[in-house]
């Protein structure tokens, strides 16, 4: 199957993208994640990103359509992240308002699975997500991810609900 997206490492480049993407009112609504405040905050997450394809050979993409590599619809992948004390490996991806609806979050997500999988490294991988985060829900039940538990949120955040794979 031909996919519609490409995917490439995230560079010091996509700051103004990955800053927007951020800071906008409807993706940061459906987010678990705190909201980078400034430029700053966004450059040294987009750092953290570079470092941790360096540590781990996996971690977040930049997430373009085939069809125009110049144009980028998101970002996403698997990074390490701590579930209450334990660092286990998350899925996660945002894409920007205009790319909704099209399928691109189960067609990355898929691809991204399927590649985490040929690490043949961990035996679960996790996601988070918001209840009121339907769309994001759906996507993450149809790849075969189950719901297992709530995290609590940070300074009065909404908790996130825990989903699993078994790999």
């Amino acid at each position: 199957m031909q996919t519609r997206l490409l995917c490439r490492l995230p560079q010091l480049s996509d700051l103004d993208l990955v800053h927007d993407l951020y800071i906008d009112p409807r993706t940061a609504a459906l987010s678990p994640l705190a909201v980078p405040t400034s430029l700053d905050d966004t450059r040294a997450m987009l750092h953290e990103w570079m470092a941790h394809w360096q540590a781990h050979d996996f971690g977040p993409w930049m997430i373009a359509l085939r069809d125009a590599p110049e144009l980028l619809i998101g970002c996403g992948g698997v990074s390490m992240r701590d579930f209450s004390g334990e660092c286990l490996p998350n899925l996660w991806y945002r894409f920007t308002p205009a790319a909704w609806g099209n399928g691109y979050a189960t067609e990355f997500a898929s691809a991204a699975i399927t590649h985490f999988r040929e690490l043949h490294r961990f035996k679960d991988l996790h996601a988070l997500v918001l209840a009121r985060n339907v769309a994001s829900i759906r996507v993450l039940e149809k790849l075969g991810l189950h719901a297992h538990g709530e995290l609590p949120g940070k300074d009065g955040a909404d908790p996130s609900l825990r989903y699993r794979l078994v790999l």
